[in-house]
């Protein structure tokens, strides 16, 4: 069974950036359809509506996935 979760709960809603001690933090809302990389089970999946892909262009990232993004 596979249960994929769509429109609102899909998409990022919130970007909060945080600087302590000299260091960013990202506190971010995400939704929980949303696809950490692109899912290639699922036709409205894309590079642009990724979380990677949000991160990035907001000059962050996540470390370590370990090999699993979709």
């Amino acid at each position: 069974m596979n249960i994929k979760l769509d429109g609102e709960f899909r998409y990022i809603s919130e970007l909060r950036i945080v600087v302590e001690d000299g260091k960013r933090y990202a506190y971010v809302t995400v939704g929980g359809g949303c696809n950490l990389g692109i899912d290639p089970s699922d036709p409205n999946s894309s590079a642009e509506n990724s979380f990677t892909h949000f991160l990035n262009n907001n000059g962050f990232g996540i470390p370590i996935l370990g090999g699993m993004s979709h």
